[in-house]
């Protein structure tokens, strides 16, 4: 799989883009692990294309030089 993100700093949202993505009951959810190693959810993404998601105000400081943007495949009901 391969995953490409770009953040605008500005409107606080971060583009995804997935591309061969395996197919999987299991959806991708996105996070984001900053300096202190707390992984933070950013919500579902989708498996194949282009997501958007606008930062919640509270996670937009941990978009920062050493944050980790991570996936982890999990069920689509919660």
């Amino acid at each position: 799989a391969l995953l490409a993100a770009s953040y605008d700093e500005a409107s606080g949202e971060l583009r995804i883009r997935a591309i061969r993505m395996p197919d999987s009951r299991l959806a991708p959810e996105l996070w984001i692990i900053p300096a202190d190693g707390v992984p933070r959810s950013l919500g579902l993404v989708a498996a194949n294309g282009g997501s958007r998601i606008v930062l919640p105000a509270g996670h937009r400081d941990f978009m920062e030089e050493g944050a980790t943007l991570a996936v982890t495949m999990e069920p689509r009901d919660g």
